[in-house]
């Protein structure tokens, strides 16, 4: 997955954990792990043994540990876009507007609505406003200040 993005995978830090408790405990901790081909239920074990008295302060005997979530986090760090070509655009950044809910007011109001695809780095705007893209949508609230930055990135102020 992480290739298919364009990173090389000497680039990708791959980090393995689960988070565990003792049976019939009511929440999870999390335990970083070795890679996989080492694992063994003692091993999970004592790592979550170890996690924990370090977390509370005691060492429960006599009850079993069972593991809730197992985890894989690829990460690497981000190569920034040096432009917008070949990114999709709209031509125009302010496509209407919609109602939003605003928190201050506690009511509905207009807020201007932007194409994400059509804005470009020097870009700024106070909220209340929408940006909207294929992926997601940003709700920006009045007390904030959106821009763009060099490489196409949104940045959000003043929450």
């Amino acid at each position: 997955m992480v290739a298919s993005g364009g990173i090389p995978p000497d680039e990708v830090t791959v980090e393995y954990r689960v988070t565990a408790r003792h049976v019939g405990q009511g929440f999870e901790i999390e335990v970083d792990m070795p890679d996989p081909a080492l694992w063994t239920r003692k091993l999970i074990e004592e790592r979550f043994r170890t996690r924990y008295a370090s977390l509370r302060g005691i060492v429960v005997e006599g009850v079993g540990v069972e593991v809730a979530t197992w985890r894989v986090v690829a990460t690497a760090d981000l190569h920034p876009l040096e432009s917008f070509e070949g990114l999709p655009t709209s031509g125009r950044a302010l496509k209407g507007e919609r109602l939003i809910f605003r928190q201050d007011t506690e009511s509905m109001a207009l807020a201007p609505v932007y194409d994400r695809y059509g804005l470009r780095p020097g870009w700024s705007a106070s909220g209340p406003l929408v940006i909207e893209e294929r992926e997601s949508t940003l709700v920006v609230p009045i007390v904030a200040q959106v821009r763009v930055i060099a490489g196409g990135s949104i940045v959000v102020d003043g929450l």
